[in-house]
């Protein structure tokens, strides 16, 4: 598995695709490995034209450890404001670990982030969804690429 190192940090990554099309970072929410990113998910993107880039957050997997660092960092919400990349978020309404609302108020804490919304998708990134997600994806990229 191909790694990256920073000020000391490993992150294990793993890519889909063909590294000359646009890159997609797909970053999975807190505790989450890489793997929950399901490969023909990945591939699915790729389709769309896309050079699909997943990777262990730090803390889990293989990826470097730091088992109180997260604590120490407090609130984030503010340094959402800074985000200038293109931004979609893509919630579930029945998520029941991550109120909906959460979502809505991160895409309104990042300039112009759009918001999608997921009727009967929980907290998971079940396959009935996938392709909603990837016409998502594709669209929302289109408009960064062109």
């Amino acid at each position: 598995m191909p790694n990256v190192t920073a000020d000391g940090i490993q992150i294990e990554y793993d890519t889909f695709g063909d590294s000359s099309l646009p890159p997609l970072l797909l970053i999975m929410g807190l505790g989450m490995q890489m793997i929950a990113w399901d490969e023909d998910f990945c591939k699915k993107l790729v389709e769309k034209g896309l050079y699909v880039i997943r990777f262990d957050n730090r803390d889990v997997g293989l990826s470097t450890k730091f088992e109180e660092a997260g604590l120490a960092h407090g609130n984030r919400k503010p340094h959402l404001a800074s985000v200038t990349a293109p931004t979609l978020v893509i919630h579930g309404v029945e998520d029941p670990l991550v109120p909906v609302e959460h979502g809505k108020d991160t895409a309104e804490a990042i300039p112009g982030a759009e918001i999608l919304l997921i009727d009967g998708m929980g907290h998971g990134l079940p396959k009935e969804a996938w392709s909603q997600i990837v016409d998502a994806i594709a669209k929302h990229t289109s408009k960064a690429t062109t």
